[in-house]
């Protein structure tokens, strides 16, 4: 020990002690400076690869392994797999029962608060969509991450007539691109029209609640613990955010307008050819803003908590940098991948996917 003349060695030292006694009861800094020292504490990497980034919560994510865009009956089936970049555990997904004719992708990914689970929100919809077909029906389906359990817990049918069948008949939308927003408890999509889905995480049950009719280009968000509406003008000068006011009522949500942010002052204009029909918009700091209209990689506006226009998003060396903005929440965390007993058994948690790599 230090001040004994004996030198301190961790590398002698089994990993399960080094990481379920040591590290976890560290903070994610020290972690960090942890690698420096400790070749097998170095971070994993992504190789390029042929899959995406589908869901992120609480330092967990699930990633794909194999192109989703481009299937032909030859193809390898796509792997869906948990992981934890920080730990290093990874864990292959329980996935819906295949069924001839339909695809599946998932909603959304959140943590089950009666038995503290982390599920995921799986769709399973008919490949092709057609309005005369009566049996047309979309399945939800959730499945425990460690489990290999699926369970049914609803479905949406042309047949059924209600306003919340018919927008789960027309299916959620795919994580990857749209993950849902997290509010008190519940996954939230905007969906076109004039309804917002809502998944209670805890009762798993689907219910409707009502949005602004008036929007242009909108976009959901929680800002400051409050759920939000932020509307992009036609000519894309100005920003308005709304927030909901009796969130959860019985009634209808009232909606009421907080501020508006101007964005006609911002320098060098953005070409029209290169302009998203709809803007990728991103909380930051509970109130803050990140708004990106170009296609690709391209330069991130910056607003404060008041609407004000704070600048472009710059290098440490103040230079305007181009980015792509991601709606999915990365930290780091040392949450275990809470696998079930046989699981761990088998040494799932060590069996990475093949992009996949400790260095």
């Amino acid at each position: 020990m230090p001040g004994h003349g004996v030198e301190t060695v961790l590398d002698d030292l089994p990993e399960s002690i080094v990481v379920d006694e040591i590290l976890v009861r560290l903070p994610a800094r020290d972690i960090m400076r942890c690698r420096c020292v400790r070749q097998q504490q170095l971070c994993p990497v992504v190789r390029t690869y042929s899959g995406r980034l589908l869901a992120a919560l609480d330092g967990l994510i699930i990633v794909s392994h194999g192109s989703m865009s481009v299937r032909t009956p030859s193809s390898p089936p796509v792997k869906f797999f948990i992981c934890n970049p920080v730990t290093r555990e990874c864990a292959p997904l329980g996935t819906p029962p295949s069924q001839h004719g339909f695809m599946h992708h998932i909603a959304g990914l959140y943590r089950h608060q009666p038995s503290g689970e982390y599920r995921v929100l799986w769709v399973s919809t008919p490949r092709y969509f057609d309005r005369a077909d009566t049996a047309y029906t979309t399945f939800y389906y959730v499945v425990a991450v460690g489990s290999s359990d699926i369970r049914c817990i609803a479905e949406g049918s042309i047949a059924q007539t209600t306003p919340l069948e018919t927008a789960l008949c027309k299916g959620l939308p795919d994580s990857s691109g749209c993950p849902p927003v997290h509010h008190r408890g519940s996954l939230h999509w905007g969906l076109p029209g004039r309804s917002i889905v809502v998944f209670n995480t805890a009762a798993e049950t689907f219910w409707l609640m009502g949005r602004l009719f008036q929007l242009y280009f909108h976009q959901l968000l929680e800002m400051d613990g409050t759920l939000a509406l932020c509307s992009v003008s036609p000519e894309q000068m100005t920003v308005d955010v709304w927030v909901v006011q009796n969130y959860g009522a019985e009634t209808t949500e009232t909606w009421s307008f907080k501020h508006q942010i101007n964005l006609s002052g911002v320098d060098d204009p953005i070409p029209r050819s290169w302009v998203m029909r709809f803007p990728r918009m991103v909380v930051l700091n509970n109130g803050e803003l990140l708004i990106q209209f170009i296609r690709g990689c391209g330069p991130v506006l910056h607003c404060g908590i008041d609407g004000k226009f704070l600048g472009y998003v710059k290098s440490k060396d103040g230079q305007v940098i181009g980015l792509w903005i991601t709606k999915h929440y990365l930290q780091e965390s040392l949450i275990p991948l809470p696998l079930s007993r046989e699981m761990r058994e088998e040494d799932s948690a060590t069996q990475g996917p093949p992009f996949f790599v400790g260095l």
